[in-house]
């Protein structure tokens, strides 16, 4: 009965609760890979009362545990999201740039092909038609090169 925790050595009830109070724990595992009720449950006669009461400890622990491993995934969950939403704002900075920058943009993109800039081209095109006076399209920046 080397290497176990002082549960595992639990004679009586009343030590039991003692040694629960201060926070002993009943899932420990001794060097056979025993609990302290698997200990009770083998080793001691008549140890109905102190099974039964270990076991329930053993519960109530476990839910314990899994109360808090679910609020630490809760939490971690929170923190994950706080860092994906600074991550956006960071990316989405770009957002906010200068009429030179974005026209540029929409430049690279023009040359390369980009099938979406070349939808939105002929959709700017067909407001402009519609609506001349409350929309304007700046014919010429296609034809200019990005000054750097």
């Amino acid at each position: 009965k080397f290497f176990a925790a002082p549960l595992h050595y639990v004679q009586k009830k009343s030590i039991a609760v003692l040694l629960c109070r201060a926070g002993a724990k009943t899932n420990l595992r001794d060097i056979h890979n025993h609990t302290p009720v698997t200990n009770v449950a083998n080793e001691i006669e008549d140890s109905e009362d102190l099974v039964d009461f270990l076991a329930h400890v053993n519960i109530d622990q476990d839910r314990e545990n899994y109360r808090k491993e679910r609020e630490a995934n809760k939490a971690l969950k929170e923190e994950m999201d706080r860092l994906k939403m600074e991550a956006l704002a960071k990316a989405n900075k770009g957002l906010k740039m200068s009429f030179k920058d974005k026209m540029q943009r929409e430049y690279k993109k023009w040359r390369n092909g980009d099938d979406d800039f070349l939808n939105e081209v002929e959709r700017r095109k067909k407001l402009k038609q519609q609506k001349p006076d409350e929309y304007f399209v700046d014919e010429d920046w296609r034809k200019r090169a990005p000054k750097d």
